[in-house]
């Protein structure tokens, strides 16, 4: 599967980005971003992509993402069941640039 870039439409002068998505799926293709990616699956339960791992997801899990990894999930098609996350991305350096230890945390 080959992932597509995404560009992370911050607002102007923002160094971060919070979405609360709640949808039938999560509905898009793998992709990767320049962004660092905090996920939390509030509803639904299916199938992760990130990187060259797959995984069950279920309500409940958090992730915290790395940069340009490759990432997808598919819900389970249940009737009118959907899926609800919380997902915030940003830079790596928005929090000062030794916030993040050189190699360590994301999901990578």
């Amino acid at each position: 599967m080959k992932a597509h870039f995404h560009k992370v439409a911050k607002p102007f002068q923002s160094s971060f980005l919070v979405r609360h998505d709640i949808a039938p799926n999560f509905g898009r293709a793998v992709h990767y971003h320049t962004d660092l990616e905090l996920h939390l699956t509030l509803k639904g339960e299916g199938i992760r992509f990130i990187g060259d791992k797959v995984a069950s997801f279920e309500a409940g899990d958090i992730l915290l993402l790395g940069e340009n990894l490759p990432h997808a999930w598919r819900a389970r098609e249940k009737e009118g069941a959907g899926v609800e996350a919380v997902i915030i991305q940003f830079k790596k350096d928005c929090f000062g640039r030794d916030f993040f230890p050189s190699g360590a945390g994301a999901y990578s």
